[in-house]
């Protein structure tokens, strides 16, 4: 019985071995045809030409450069200057009267210094307030007028520190540089760069508007931050024949990064600013037209005297 069974357990064991070995063999048969196979595709390959070669490189150059390389920046180079109209846009007048009105909304009164009623109004897109000052001179309205130009800026200007006319677009506008103090300590005096334009209403109130613009002449200095200013001007309003209203308008944005406690300072100081400078305007008109005065008397700058609004309308 012994013999019997050890002759079944010999015969299973060979079976098992014989499975086992076929197997492994036909493993290492497959895993060396496959080998055999990659070595002769390598013996075989067959590269493409040069030009079929170089066509390629510069189309998967092409596909990379066009697929991973960022778009080219824009131009930085500042825009040219666009000659503006041969009369001042008739809105933005428009927008400065609308200011100089005393009962234009949303303004309010905070002091009345040397006669000069000071107001202001928010900005939702700026820290400084605009401000408005207005005063009646003991000059006529033609004669106050003439003094405000470069010519004679700094003779009630005590914040002007220099300035130039950059360009005579017609004799009515010019594009004028000017600096200034700044009105604190610790705060970066200011430049400006602005378009000038005048005009008459036919009830013979003068407006004299600037708005900030672009010019390639003056760089930009380190010592001067280039402020904007917008809508802002004088309005000057006959009251007689030696009387007249003067409303200084002022819609500036300083630039730059100024703590609220120096915007705070910045407009306390220009709210005394414009009620000293309305009244050497006064003075200075009367000086200059006075008949002992021995400074040239002219009622227009340089450039030219005022447009009429009517003759400006016309012409938009």
């Amino acid at each position: 019985i012994n013999t019997e069974y050890m002759g079944h357990f010999l015969s299973v064991y060979f079976f098992f071995a014989h499975v086992f070995c076929f197997c492994v063999y036909n493993r290492h048969h497959k895993l060396h045809r496959q080998h055999q196979q990659q070595r002769h595709n390598l013996h075989t390959f067959h590269f493409p030409s040069t030009a079929s070669a170089s066509a390629t490189a510069i189309a998967m150059t092409t596909l990379l450069s066009s697929s991973s390389s960022p778009p080219p920046p824009p131009s930085l180079s500042p825009p040219s200057l666009s000659p503006p109209s041969l009369s001042p846009p008739a809105p933005e007048f428009m927008r400065l009267l609308s200011a100089a009105d005393s009962n234009c909304p949303g303004w309010r009164q905070v002091s009345t210094s040397n006669n000069v009623r000071l107001s202001v109004k928010s900005q939702a897109d700026c820290p400084v307030d605009i401000l408005r000052g207005s005063t009646v001179a003991k000059v006529s309205a033609s004669r106050l007028a003439s003094c405000i130009n470069l010519e004679d800026r700094h003779h009630w200007d005590n914040m002007f520190l220099h300035g130039n006319d950059l360009e005579v677009v017609d004799e009515h506008t010019t594009v004028s540089y000017m600096a200034y103090r700044s009105p604190i300590r610790l705060v970066t005096n200011r430049d400006f760069v602005m378009r000038v334009s005048k005009c008459v209403l036919s009830d013979g109130t003068e407006v004299i508007l600037a708005n900030s613009t672009y010019h390639h002449s003056p760089p930009v200095s380190p010592n001067f931050i280039r402020a904007e200013i917008r809508d802002s001007g004088f309005v000057v309003q006959p009251l007689g024949a030696h009387r007249c209203r003067v409303t200084f308008v002022l819609q500036v944005d300083p630039k730059g990064q100024l703590p609220q406690l120096l915007v705070n300072q910045v407009f306390g100081r220009l709210s005394s600013v414009t009620s000293q400078l309305l009244r050497r305007l006064e003075t200075y008109a009367l000086q200059k037209h006075s008949p002992s005065s021995t400074s040239p008397s002219s009622s227009s700058s340089s450039t030219g005297g005022p447009l009429s609004l009517d003759t400006l309308i016309s012409k938009l």
